[in-house]
């Protein structure tokens, strides 16, 4: 059966409902601040904080990011060693405090109203690139909106995986069709994209064997949604990154997709976390497979 999507999928707007998250009383707000959660990364705290959203509350929450341009955006990566110093340049070190708990009185369920206000908070504690939510039927997306240009103004961006594709229908494995759709992605925008996806992708994608060749294409499509069409056949909820390099380094942005990690209770009560195994299988249980 062929698998084809003719149209984007992916809600374009920031779905924000305010008000129907209600702010913590003054007791839970003061016990909120007394421990608060400060997300500190090398060059990229948004990821931590995608991470701790999936492992908080067990729905995707994906990240993308544009290329940087402005020098005043870049660092030297203590973890990359070259004789070219443009090929070690990593995105500035910065971090944030989050203006409460994840899971407490102010944030009991996740939706993009929580996902902005955190946005919000994180932008006014650092400089440079700002991002927005965007919201679909897979969950929810973390994507770049404003960058640095190369005199340091803050320009409208857009993520690769706005870009519209077109990626002809074929037999493949899982890995082969988002490897196709990297291609698509590198063609339509200019930009070189690889993927990532672990040795153990296929695996976990489709839990019965004879289900990891299929036929699957996307028309005239946005990335992001054809990805989304992808991933929703799989057998494990997936989630994605898209990390690039700044347009100095010469080095392509790279699409990792993979379980999510979660937490959830263990043998001896205390939380553990797992990657989240066949929860979208109907012929199997949920696997936790720890880290």
């Amino acid at each position: 059966m062929k698998r084809m999507i003719e149209k984007p999928t992916i809600a374009a707007g920031i779905a924000l409902a305010a008000a129907i998250l209600g702010w913590p009383t003054a007791r839970a707000q003061n016990a909120e601040l007394a421990n608060p959660q400060v997300i500190t990364d090398a060059s990229r705290p948004l990821v931590e904080l995608k991470g701790m959203l999936e492992s908080a509350y067990s729905r995707p929450v994906t990240y993308e990011e544009s290329v940087l341009v402005w020098q005043g955006d870049l660092g030297v990566s203590p973890n990359i060693r070259s004789a070219k110093p443009e090929l070690a340049l990593a995105p500035k070190h910065r971090s944030f405090q989050l203006p409460f708990r994840l899971g407490g009185a102010g944030a009991p369920a996740l939706d993009a109203a929580l996902v902005g206000r955190i946005l919000d908070s994180y932008h006014a504690q650092n400089d440079g690139p700002r991002f927005r939510v965007a919201s679909s039927s897979y969950g929810l997306h973390i994507v770049p909106a404003l960058a640095n240009d190369a005199g340091g103004r803050l320009v409208p961006v857009a993520s690769l995986l706005d870009a519209i594709i077109t990626v002809p229908a074929a037999r493949r494995a899982p890995s082969g069709h988002l490897h196709a759709l990297c291609d698509a992605v590198s063609a339509a925008s200019g930009t070189r994209m690889l993927c990532g996806p672990s040795m153990e992708f296929n695996m976990h994608f489709a839990h019965v064997p004879s289900d990891c060749l299929f036929e699957w294409g996307a028309a005239s499509a946005p990335a992001r949604a054809a990805l989304i069409s992808l991933l929703e056949q799989s057998s494990t909820t997936m989630t994605w990154q898209l990390l690039c390099g700044p347009q100095a380094s010469g080095r392509p942005c790279v699409l990792n997709v993979g379980p999510m990690i979660v937490t959830a209770a263990g043998a001896d009560g205390q939380p553990t976390r797992n990657y989240l195994l066949y929860d979208r299988c109907t012929v199997c249980p949920p696997q936790g497979r720890p880290l």
